[in-house]
């Protein structure tokens, strides 16, 4: 079909036509662009409340925690996983018991206990010990359990655990190897 041979009025309907049907596309265009921008939007939108909602929980938890803390040194009686009120050297002695008897019960081999500074922190004193042990991964794996789940509370504030002896050295035996482990363990001990 030849444009050019149509009749003049024709020939600017079927331009109208071109001309709608383009812009039509163009329009069609531009609000799929906008609508996925505005979708994409939406979900920035979600992300940045889902997290702001996170940092107010986390803010809340630490004014709760804090709030806790105030009421501790207000009275330290209120804490009931503490050690009780003694001298430095009472407080060490009951901490290394404690771990010692934990790593035992697991099996581990105590090689060493060495007590550390006490640091006074409010209306509480944190007494630390440096445990050194030889044991499988599973002995001193249940023994590190057993440190989270004990009470009074004992936490672990450093470790190092190595393999014993020549690693790079192959063997025939079908032996679990051992491990040298060293953790400092501390607690809390009220005032007295």
């Amino acid at each position: 079909m030849k444009l050019h041979a149509l009749p003049r009025q024709s020939r600017r309907a079927v331009a109208l036509g071109l001309l709608a049907l383009t812009l039509a596309t163009v329009a069609a265009v531009v609000w799929m662009l906008l609508s996925v921008f505005v979708f994409d939007l939406d979900a920035r939108a979600k992300a940045v409340e889902t997290r702001v909602t996170s940092v107010n929980s986390v803010a809340g938890s630490v004014s709760q925690l804090r709030a806790a803390w105030a009421r501790l040194e207000r009275d330290p009686r209120l804490s009931i996983d503490m050690f009780p009120p003694a001298s430095d050297a009472q407080a060490s002695a009951a901490v290394q018991s404690a771990a010692q008897k934990l790593f035992v019960r697991s099996g581990a081999t105590v090689r060493s206990v060495q007590t550390l500074d006490v640091v006074q922190e409010g209306a509480v004193r944190r007494v630390g010990v440096r445990v050194a042990v030889t044991g499988t991964s599973n002995q001193i794996n249940r023994a590190l359990q057993a440190v989270s789940g004990s009470r009074p509370v004992l936490m672990v504030s450093t470790g190092n655990i190595q393999l014993m002896g020549d690693s790079r050295r192959p063997t025939d035996a079908q032996v679990t190897p051992q491990l040298q482990a060293t953790f400092n363990i501390f607690a809390y001990a009220r005032n007295g």
